[in-house]
């Protein structure tokens, strides 16, 4: 039996608590077609008849504690090198460890077993942690665990298993104090982690403006799966229902289960499991995996490739690429100029492994040249696959060296296709990644800012080619209606600097604005930073580097490729807002 929670989290529990009296189990707000229920009995019995999963431990290094940890894993049934696999993090009480899943109550491995054997559920690897990570120096292991999870086990997982690493096949559960931290880091993860699951939270659960910073529009944009459960019981239950009521009120698609007349305890825990798991596999969790799992088969994404949109026409000549989704650019590792040279994101510096050459094909393809040399980007070996990456190859033009660009939603905002592929196939920032470094591989279209691209034209072009003028781009939010220019106050008599700012765009809950900076002296400003107050919060910015904002006070500096202003030159900065007051910036410093 699980171990029994301290007298002192158990008072904090039993004060927090709020019963609810004559509740029945109910679906709410979900998009699956899978029904939530109670379970037969023996849905966690072993059966001798079955192919049976493998569990064991592994050990590996964590930087958060800067020791080594165990975790335990289960793999399904014929587990393949050859298969890719989704991932369910699955968390223990205050009381467990790692065991707590398979010895102390819980039935995991059989849970799984039976549904994969009734061909309910495709195979798909469990690993179950020590939630508390501490060690030397750390004061508090359950909230220290997070760094561990995201940091160290998760990396060390994908590496050394067959697993589709990114976040539409990862998945995160767990019962009491690890239901609690589900909330706490699933919600507040979502670039790592599309499926949550909740069972009989504790109270270490965050409050609802924690777990959603934002009011829940993240939430309400990427989660694919969302379930709360709870005895009904349970002292504990207000935890999730306060969870429950913001998604309510909020309109976050989510299912909130509660178990008439059951505790906290196994009788929950385990049919939450249960109903988590066939509710992951009817939402797209473990799409690309096979009910047989010895069948070798190519990676693929979580949800249906969405449908390529039209071709559009970028100008021949040479551009900076910056990805949407981190606002970092396209470049050769290292700025090194080699055949088989890896391709990454990288920040904004101007360098020449940053600048690629547009050149248009009369088969409505282009080739990207980089600025290093004789190189063109490359898909490795040609190959139609999800993964194939992405680096710089010995100029020759063929079909591994052929993109098509295509529209979005957004205007001057473009995904980059592959001709190798088909078309099927985009250039991809690998798990959504936003970190300096980030590989660039391609995968099966699926419209997301990740495989979003941004042409900023390079100031200086080629003399064989004229200049290309670069273009704002929209993120995909709304349509994009013009207004005409308001000037947002006189030239600065100090600098000579004048601002012109008009709203290009506007959807209520936001908007798109632009703001033109002329430099009317007869001083050259290299290096230049601009403070400004603007009175809602900048959601991306373009043409200048945006460094920060606290309150309503932007800082913006002078964009890395082009660092100076000449007399009588302009720098024409987009940006896109959170918010309703769309009035001109003020209180403008220049220097």
């Amino acid at each position: 039996m699980r171990k029994r929670i301290t007298k002192q989290i158990l008072a904090l529990m039993t004060a927090s608590s709020l019963i609810f009296a004559g509740a029945i189990v109910k679906p709410l707000e979900v998009n699956a077609a899978y029904q939530v229920s109670i379970p037969a009995n023996g849905f966690d019995y072993q059966k001798n008849n079955i192919a049976h999963g493998t569990m064991s431990y592994f050990t590996y290094f964590s930087k958060a504690t800067n020791s080594n940890r165990r975790a335990k894993i289960y793999l399904p049934p014929n587990y393949s090198p050859s298969q890719k696999y989704s991932v369910l993090y699955l968390h223990h009480g205050i009381g467990g460890n790692e065991d707590e899943w398979t010895k102390s109550g819980g039935t995991t491995e059989k849970i799984a077993d039976n549904l994969i054997a009734s061909g309910k559920i495709k195979p798909s690897i469990i690993v179950m942690p020590n939630g508390n990570a501490s060690g030397n120096g750390v004061g508090d292991g359950w909230e220290n665990y997070t760094k561990d999870l995201i940091g160290s086990l998760i990396p060390y997982v994908d590496s050394h298993y067959s697993t589709y690493a990114d976040r539409t096949h990862r998945a995160i559960a767990g019962l009491s104090m690890g239901g609690g931290q589900t909330f706490n880091i699933g919600l507040t993860n979502l670039d790592t982690f599309a499926y949550v699951g909740s069972f009989s939270a504790a109270p270490n659960t965050k409050s609802t403006n924690v777990l959603f910073p934002d009011g829940g529009a993240a939430a309400k944009q990427k989660l694919k799966l969302f379930y709360i459960s709870c005895g009904t019981t349970d002292s504990l239950i207000s935890f999730g229902a306060n969870v429950h009521n913001f998604c309510t009120q909020r309109g976050i698609n989510h299912v909130y289960q509660t178990y008439p007349g059951r505790g906290h305890d196994w009788t929950v825990w385990n049919p939450s499991l249960w109903n988590f798991l066939q509710m992951l596999e009817d939402v797209g969790y473990t799409s690309g995996s096979t009910s047989n799992p010895t069948q070798s088969q190519a990676p693929s994404v979580s949800q249906a490739p969405a449908a390529t949109p039209a071709t559009a026409s970028i100008s021949d000549g040479w551009y900076y690429i910056k990805n949407v989704n981190a606002q970092k650019y396209l470049q050769v590792k290292d700025n090194k100029g080699s055949a088989v040279q890896n391709v990454e994101l990288g920040s904004g510096s101007g360098a020449a492994g940053q600048k690629w050459l547009v050149t248009n094909n009369s088969d409505g393809t282009i080739t990207l040249t980089n600025g290093l040399g004789n190189f063109m980007l490359d898909i490795a070996n040609g190959e139609d696959k999800d993964g194939a990456n992405a680096q710089i190859y010995d100029a020759y033009g063929g079909n591994a060296q052929k993109f098509i660009v295509k529209k979005t939603s957004a205007a001057n905002v473009y995904t980059i296709v592959t001709n190798c592929s088909s078309g099927s196939k985009a250039l991809d920032a690998y798990n959504h990644g936003t970190t300096d470094g980030t590989n660039i591989c391609q995968w099966s279209y699926t419209g997301e800012k990740n495989q979003q691209w941004v042409f900023e034209a390079v100031n200086a072009a080629p003399a064989s080619q004229a200049p290309v003028v670069s273009q704002a781009p929209v993120v995909s939010q709304a349509p994009v209606v013009s207004q005409a220019p308001v000037v947002s106050q006189a030239p600065a008599a100090s600098t000579g600097i004048t601002y012109d700012y008009k709203v290009t765009g506007d959807w209520g809950s936001g908007f798109q604005g632009e703001l033109i900076v002329t430099n009317k002296s007869d001083k050259t400003y290299n290096g230049w930073t601009l403070t400004c107050s603007i009175n809602s919060k900048i959601a991306s910015l373009w043409g200048a580097e945006l460094v920060g904002q606290s309150g309503s006070k932007v800082t913006i500096k002078s964009p890395s490729w082009s660092a100076s202003l000449a007399p009588g030159a302009s720098v024409s900065i987009g940006f896109v807002a959170d918010g309703s007051d769309k009035s001109a910036p003020s209180n403008y410093t220049f220097s």
